[in-house]
């Protein structure tokens, strides 16, 4: 097919673009001109129309994938012909196929398992449908831009069972895959598909292995000048071991992979979720989660068990754990005593009395312990739910869920049944909080509305659905219910008094409102819980004081009075739930042991304040509830997927969008002299050229997170880091931007959100002093003393105009009223205020000219960008996106160029059980 079909209509699809070819057919892009997406038509190659038995594999591709409904295998939505044409209309991918991305190279092993999972996930689904693909290889594996992996080309497939298309004759399939004939890739073919044989999926299994081997390793498993030598590596030789190419790789990879390319394919690992389960056990444990207490326990039985049975002459073995269990001192007492006893008798007591002890110490520590071993189950399905809530008697669960057109609603589900019900529409709102009322009858949320963002509503509506009634109007927090169901609590920040937040009790209908704290606005704003017994209500604080970055504290309802029971240096905690026992509450946190970019599950114990981690993995969790038995823990698990990329100040859209990270999710932007784009992201600094599509590093500790902020006078990259702070206090560094001459600016607790520019004669570094309600301050890019700028306490974000001159905080001017203050820098006049548009995300940038703003507008659940004056008023938008959000951008110093990044959070329900309950 020539290019001469650009713009023509294929029965309602309207060709746009080529895309690629191969040797089994040409990719074109279209538009759906009837639903209005952009998809995808593959047509045969020219000369191969009237081959029929291209033809009918082609065919069978889109039998055989159309059959299939699952997230990682190429959607296939029509099959169609036109004026002899055939053609196969399927899903539109952006991205890279998977040899393109390894070439040559290993990849990491955190993508790697991902894209692994995703595989073996797929095929699980294909060979549950009767479905072998026979063609599994690097160049029909694609990944997209969201980091999700796609299996593409079902030609080759096999249809067995249900699926198995009933005028498929077998003369159809002789010619196509007759027994005798081997049908694939040779390199990764299988030693029964290489003979020709019959094969089954495990033959699939053979091929993904060899896949897997080359993701490990970037190096192709089985080679050869010829087919003939490659069939022989295939046959009768092992590849060279993984390990010895990547030093790098666990060793439990190597045996899923070696188990993967057993030769004999009933000593080949047996199904593809088989190797699925393997594979997340390995990135669990990859993570750093430990097993080690049942083991070192069963060591010690087995150390006692091998004394008495080998003689007293043979030493005992050697536990596996690295502490000392109380059965292994008394074992290794009793040995050294051996020569003084008058017999072996007393010996043979002690060793008994060591596996006893073992085991009872092993019953008793897993009795004692709860959530120390969990099961994990996935609840939902959409990857767009928000928030969750469990009921009182925990048969319904609560959740927000994000539609196709960004609309917000609200659904709940019944466990048992397993059955979904929306009762509340969705609509261009957020919700803050849910809950169930203590009797079960009623559920509560708070959520904005689109004419006015920052402010949130109290709801309540009947738990199966109705009219939900308004009961308070600006409420910043979650509700939480006493236990006999009378009174609710929340919280209310920058009212009456700005930079203060007053907590709240009241009747459940709202009214008879009283305050029982007013305190200092911490960052962010507090989580809430009201204990089982009814005296305290708990608040996770983050930042609480100058030497603590996260506490949970008790609220005596009565009397106002506060006591912190846990503080931490290290962990920040996010929200909090009790637990019926009133002695433990669950948490999500985040802190130095994962790098502030991973929220995980923990349990922090009451009154006594001790914390231990339920979940240590690459996850992110957030928002906790927990059921009233105790036993389950309902959460939120997100995958975050968003990316950096460079846009032109004008038009910006996804034709011309450079991608310069992939699945590598920043937190902070900021652009260098010489046109390159500097993020930050899992504790390292990485400079990436727009250009050539390189990075180099510039701050790579594995210690302390750092985050990048600015770059000043064109030479030095200021950043925030805990560098060579013992108590993990957070100040700015100045570095070159190669990351050397390292020198410390600030020496408070927390100093954070660097921005640069000179004002008269000097650099100066603006930044943010968290500890002290978000006070603006500034100090010399040579250091020395800091100096007060501005009080922003409504704030944690804040901006500085290129050249230096203005200074800009979101602010509250008054009860629910909120505008962007500007100020003068170097001046002590009052700042000037200008409304805030309430489409607004809240990210908003100078232009490099210092006369503009550009800002994160979201409409229909899409961001784009655009620009503002700096009276802000629309001037123009300037990216077309038609998906996605925008968390953040940074314009370039030549004003020509725009860095964002850009994605969406994948989340869903899942359900933490404590495996040793019944």
């Amino acid at each position: 097919m020539t290019v001469t079909v650009i713009g023509q209509l294929f029965l309602h699809y309207k060709i746009t673009d080529k895309l690629g070819s191969g040797g089994m057919g040409v990719v074109y892009k279209a538009e759906d001109t009837r639903l209005g997406r952009r998809v995808a038509l593959k047509f045969l190659p020219e000369g191969m129309e009237k081959d029929p038995q291209a033809l009918e594999r082609f065919q069978r591709e889109a039998r055989s994938a159309s059959a299939l409904n699952h997230p990682n295998i190429c959607t296939i939505y029509d099959i169609g012909e036109q004026d002899g044409r055939h053609f196969i209309v399927m899903e539109l991918l952006e991205g890279r196929q998977l040899d393109q991305l390894v070439n040559n190279e290993p990849l990491e092993l955190e993508p790697l398992l991902e894209y692994a999972i995703q595989c073996a996930d797929a095929l699980d689904a294909a060979h549950s449908q009767g479905i072998i693909h026979r063609d599994i290889k690097p160049s029909n594996i694609f990944i997209t831009t969201r980091g999700q992996a796609k299996i593409l080309d079902f030609g080759l497939a096999k249809l067995t069972g249900p699926n198995k298309n009933s005028g498929e004759t077998a003369a159809t399939m002789d010619h196509l895959t007759s027994p005798g004939t081997a049908v694939g890739t040779v390199a990764y073919m299988s030693p029964e598909q290489a003979r020709g044989k019959e094969l089954d999926p495990r033959t699939d299994i053979f091929s993904f292995g060899a896949v897997l081997y080359q993701m490990a390793t970037g190096k192709i498993a089985f080679t050869g000048d010829t087919s003939a030598v490659i069939f022989d590596n295939i046959l009768n030789r092992a590849p060279v071991a993984p390990i010895r190419l990547n030093p790098s790789l666990p060793e439990k990879l190597q045996e899923i992979i070696n188990t993967a390319l057993e030769k004999d394919r009933d000593m080949r690992c047996q199904s593809a979720s088989e190797m699925r389960a393997d594979l997340k056990r390995l990135r669990r444990d990859s993570s750093g989660r430990s097993q080690a207490v049942p083991v070192a326990a069963d060591s010690s039985i087995a150390a006692a068990t091998a004394a008495l049975t080998s003689h007293v002459s043979t030493p005992a073995a050697p536990a596996a754990s690295h502490h000392t269990s109380g059965s292994s001192v008394v074992i290794a007492t009793a040995k050294k005593h051996w020569a003084t006893t008058t017999g072996g008798l007393l010996f043979i007591v002690a060793i008994l009395a060591a596996a006893v002890f073992g085991v009872y110490t092993l019953i008793t520590r897993n009795q004692s312990v709860a959530f120390d071993h969990t099961t994990l189950t996935k609840v939902t399905d959409s990857g767009t739910v928000g928030l969750v809530a469990v009921s009182p008697d925990s048969k319904y669960i609560l959740y927000t869920q994000r539609d196709s057109q960004g609309q917000t609603g609200l659904w709940i589900r019944n466990i048992p049944s397993e059955s979904n019900t929306q009762i509340v529409p969705a609509g261009d709102v957020q919700y803050g909080g849910l809950s169930f009322s203590p009797d079960g009858n009623f559920i509560y949320f708070t959520r904005n509305s689109p004419e006015n963002r920052p402010v949130y509503f109290l709801f309540r509506a009947p738990v199966l659905g109705g009219d939900p009634r308004k009961l308070v109007t600006d409420i910043d927090s979650n509700v939480t219910f006493s236990p006999d169901g009378k009174q609710l609590a929340f919280y209310r920040a920058n009212s009456p008094e700005t930079g203060k937040y007053r907590l709240i009790v009241c009747d459940i209908d709202g009214g008879n409102q009283r305050d029982v704290l007013v305190a200092n606005l911490p960052t962010p704003n507090p989580q809430i819980s009201w204990s089982p017994d009814g005296k305290v209500i708990a608040l996770a604080l983050v930042q609480p004081t100058k030497d603590a970055i996260g506490s949970v504290s008790a609220l005596d309802v009565q009397t106002g009075k506060q006591t912190i029971f846990y503080q931490s240096r290290y962990n920040a905690i996010n929200s909090i739930a009790w637990f019926p026992s009133g002695k433990e509450l669950a948490v999500t946190f985040s802190g130095k042991d994962t790098a502030f970019t991973r929220t995980q599950i923990g349990i922090v114990t009451y009154p006594d304040g001790n914390f231990r981690s339920v979940t240590n993995d690459l996850n992110t969790y957030n928002n906790v509830g927990v059921s009233s038995d105790g036993k389950i823990i309902a959460t939120i698990l997100r995958d975050i997927k968003y990316d950096v990329y460079v846009i032109p100040f004008e038009n910006g859209s996804d034709a011309n969008a450079t991608q310069l990270t992939f699945h590598h999710p920043s937190n902070n932007l900021t652009w260098s002299s010489d046109g390159n784009v500097i993020a930050d992201s899992d504790f390292k600094i990485t400079s990436y050229s727009p250009k050539g599509g390189s990075s180099a590093p510039i701050i790579n500790d594995s210690e302390h997170p750092s985050a990048a902020a600015a770059v000043c006078e064109g030479k030095y990259l200021v950043f925030s880091s805990a560098f060579h702070t013992a108590d993990f206090a957070v100040n700015l560094w100045r570095s070159d931007l190669n990351g050397g001459n390292l020198k410390q600016l600030t020496s408070g607790r927390r100093d954070t959100g660097a921005r640069c520019a000179i004002t008269g004669n000097d650099p100066w570094v603006y930044y943010q002093d968290e500890t002290n309600a978000d006070t603006i301050m500034r100090v010399n890019i040579d250091g020395g003393q800091p100096e007060f700028v501005a009080k922003a306490p409504s704030s944690n974000d804040f901006e500085l105009s290129p050249d230096g001159s203005l200074l800009t905080v979101p602010v509250v001017t008054g009860p629910l009223q909120f505008q962007i203050g500007i100020f003068k820098t170097g001046s002590k006049e009052k700042p000037s205020t200008v409304p805030f548009d309430f489409r607004s995300t809240g990210v908003v940038r100078f232009t490099a000219d210092s006369k503009n703003f550009v800002q994160v507008i979201r409409d229909k659940g899409v961001d784009n960008v655009w620009l503002y004056s700096l009276q802000m008023k629309p001037i123009r938008q300037l990216t077309h996106f038609t998906k996605e959000f925008i968390s953040d951008l940074k314009v370039s110093p030549d004003g020509k160029q725009i860095a964002i990044q850009r994605g969406h959070t994948e989340a869903d329900v899942v359900l933490i059980k404590d495996a040793k309950q019944k």
